[in-house]
């Protein structure tokens, strides 16, 4: 009980530390706009964005909340980061299909702060290079690691759901929950299977910085549904969704045949001052 307890605490405290830097350093960028008379640009945007996950990285990894450990691999390296990057890839389409099937659209807010990044040409750096290390540091490296820990051998998929779960609840709208939390799975199952943080940063990486290509290339298509985006022809989208998951299956074979099943390490290594 008291392992589960004091798992429960470090995970609300990883939590908690996630959100408060993000409120922290976008509240200050805003007040220094404020101050300025101008409003919030999207440079402005991009620099709060990459100075919170470098102050996350220095945090988690400086604490050891993330053992460094987490970012290495031992074996295979190749082989499976680019399965890695190639199921991440097939994931897409299929995950977009769904929340648009859900309903669930971007609140105005973040709409308007994810358009702003995207308009930047160093938009990439905050979405693509920052953010997937800061984030699998947070939740698979540190949130992960202590449920496997207080869940014991044989039930890490209560790790990797429940660490899901908050991956979702964390990008705090109902349209990226349901994104953040399938890809959540994938990405916990990923992180377990290697024991390894690095498969999962190219996959995060992958999805982001494709997701930054296509809007800066399709300018005015990222608030669109597949459907819109194929003017109504289904036919089209059903051979999206085949290729997709002519990707996606394969990809996920590869990744199973490669790793091994040892589990992320998961000793418990936060000391309590």
């Amino acid at each position: 009980m008291n392992t589960r307890l004091n798992a429960a605490i470090d995970v609300l405290l990883y939590f908690a530390s996630f959100f408060i830097i993000q409120i922290v350093v976008r509240g200050a960028a805003v007040l220094v706009c404020k101050s300025s008379g101008v409003q919030l640009p999207p440079t402005a945007l991009v620099v709060s964005s990459v100075l919170t996950c470098l102050i996350t990285i220095a945090l988690f990894a400086l604490l050891r909340w993330s053992p460094s450990q987490a970012m290495r691999m031992s074996r295979r390296r190749w082989p499976v980061l680019v399965w890695a990057a190639l199921a991440a890839l097939g994931t897409m389409a299929p995950m977009q299909l769904l929340v648009d099937v859900s309903g669930f659209r971007l609140p105005p807010e973040q709409a308007t702060i994810f358009a702003s990044i995207m308009s930047s040409r160093w938009g990439w750096l905050a979405i693509a290079l920052a953010t997937p290390i800061a984030e699998e540091m947070v939740f698979r490296g540190a949130i992960m690691r202590v449920l496997l820990a207080a869940c014991g051998e044989g039930r890490h998929w209560w790790a990797i759901v429940i660490t899901a779960l908050l991956f979702g609840v964390a990008h705090g709208n109902m349209a990226q929950f349901v994104n953040a939390f399938l890809v959540g799975l994938l990405l916990g199952w990923v992180c377990f299977r290697t024991s390894s943080l690095l498969p999962g940063i190219v996959m995060h990486f992958t999805i982001n910085i494709t997701s930054y290509a296509a809007t800066r290339l399709l300018p005015g298509t990222e608030d669109m549904t597949l459907t819109e985006f194929f003017g109504g022809d289904y036919l089209r989208l059903g051979l999206l969704m085949v290729c997709s998951l002519c990707v996606l299956v394969p990809s996920l074979i590869q990744l199973y045949q490669t790793t091994g099943r040892a589990p992320l390490e998961v000793r418990h290594r936060h000391r309590r001052g």
